[in-house]
C-alpha cells in the first residue's frame, strides 16, 4: 500500500477530481464506495446545500471522502461590463430561445468561509481540499483542528504552478497535488495567455516524472 493510500485511508490510489457545477454527492459516493477517494465540490453550494449533501454522504458510506473548496478572491460586480457581455450574447440568446433575464447575476462560486467551516465541524470529513489558493490562517487552523475517530483531517492544496507548491507545505497542508495543465481546466480559463505559456513550461518536468507531488508532514 502506498503512502498516499495509508495517509488518506483508501484502498485504491485514486482521487476523484471535484467538479463544481457538474456533480453532486452521487459520483463522490460511487468512488469512495469503490475504494478510491470521492470528492464533493462545495464552491457552488450554500451552507444548507452543503449540509444536505454531507448528510447524504454520511448515510451512504463509511469510507473516507474529500470535501473541496475554492479560495479565490471574488471579482467586484461591474454592471457596465455585465450589460456589455449580455448585449454581445444577445443574438445567441434569441437564436436559441434563451431568456437572458433568467441568467444569474453575481459570482457563482464562493470562497471557503467561516460558515463553511462551521458545517465541516459537524461532519469532520477525512479530507478537505482547496483550490485557487488557501484560506486564511484562522480558517485553515479550524480545518486542521478537526479530528476524526482514527486520524486527523488532511488538508490538501491543489497547486496550479510549481512555484506554489512550497507555500502549500509552509502552511502545513498534509498533501499537495500538482495539477496537470490542460486546455479547458479552471486555471486555463482564468489565466492570461502569457501566464498560461509560462505555467505550461514550468509544469513539463514535474508532469513527465509524476502526475502529482505527495508529501506528508510528520
Amino acid at each position: 500500500m502506498s503512502n498516499l493510500q495509508t495517509l488518506l485511508g483508501i484502498e485504491l490510489p485514486i482521487i476523484q477530481a471535484p467538479m463544481a457545477g457538474a456533480q453532486g454527492s452521487a459520483l463522490a459516493l460511487a468512488v469512495s464506495n469503490a475504494g478510491g477517494l470521492g470528492s464533493l465540490p462545495c464552491a457552488m453550494l450554500s451552507a444548507d446545500a452543503m449540509r444536505k449533501e454531507l448528510i447524504t454522504m454520511r448515510s451512504q458510506t463509511t469510507r473516507p471522502f474529500n470535501v473541496n473548496f475554492f479560495c479565490h478572491t471574488p471579482s467586484s460586480p461591474d454592471a457596465e461590463r455585465e450589460a456589455l457581455w449580455r448585449k454581445t450574447l444577445g443574438p445567441y440568446y434569441a437564436e436559441l430561445g434563451v431568456d437572458a433575464s433568467a441568467a444569474p447575476t453575481g459570482p457563482g462560486r464562493a470562497p471557503f468561509s467561516a460558515e463553511a467551516a462551521d458545517v465541516l465541524s459537524e461532519f469532520k470529513p477525512a479530507v478537505v481540499s482547496f483550490h485557487f489558493g488557501l484560506p486564511s490562517e484562522e480558517l485553515l487552523a479550524r480545518v486542521r483542528a478537526l479530528r476524526m475517530r482514527h486520524y486527523t483531517v488532511n488538508a490538501v492544496r491543489a497547486a496550479t504552478t510549481i512555484t506554489r507548491t512550497p507555500r502549500a507545505f509552509s502552511r502545513r497542508c498534509t498533501t499537495c497535488a500538482l495539477r496537470a495543465f490542460v486546455p479547458g481546466s479552471s486555471t486555463a480559463r482564468t489565466q492570461s495567455p502569457s501566464r498560461r505559456r509560462w505555467s505550461t513550461k514550468a509544469k513539463v518536468p514535474a508532469r513527465s516524472a509524476s502526475c502529482s507531488a505527495i508529501r506528508s508532514l510528520r
